[in-house]
């Protein structure tokens, strides 16, 4: 059996993990609206991604 404090770390680690996917999947979705906009501004003629500024209050 854990005890209190294992736990708790854990229940840590879990929150930062989280944080983690959280800010990875707003900047995947930031990717997905970029290349599907239908102006496309942010996608120079290569079709590359140009850098966006990242929300960091989820960070």
């Amino acid at each position: 059996n854990a005890t209190l404090e294992d736990s708790l770390e854990q229940f840590s680690r879990g929150v930062s993990l989280i944080k983690d996917c959280r800010l990875a999947l707003e900047q995947g979705q930031q990717k997905v609206r970029i290349l599907t906009s239908p102006d496309a501004t942010d996608v120079n003629q290569k079709n590359e991604l140009l850098p966006f500024e990242i929300n960091e209050e989820l960070a």
